[in-house]
């Protein structure tokens, strides 16, 4: 799986898009606390696509698969990245 750097923090981190077309980058390190899941997309020769698909709280019974964070959660520099708002 393709990882990118928080140009923040430096951490890695894998670039996703949600069932609705927005993108949302994940930490790369799986944790069993996450609400996400990867869904990863062949196109033939293309590079693959990367979605994200909330799992939510499901118990280990329900899914049995990766977990993952958004960076955002976790990121200490997340701050420098929120939505610009005009004066």
């Amino acid at each position: 799986m393709r990882t990118a750097e928080c140009k923040g923090c430096r951490a890695l981190m894998i670039w996703t898009t949600t069932d609705k077309g927005k993108k949302l980058p994940l930490n790369a390190e799986p944790d069993p606390k996450g609400t996400y899941t990867i869904d990863v997309t062949y196109h033939g020769g293309a590079s693959p696509t990367y979605h994200a698909v909330f799992v939510g709280l499901m118990n280990s019974e329900e899914f049995k698969g990766k977990r993952y964070v958004p960076h955002w959660t976790t990121c200490p520099e997340r701050a420098q990245f929120g939505k610009k708002r005009p004066a």
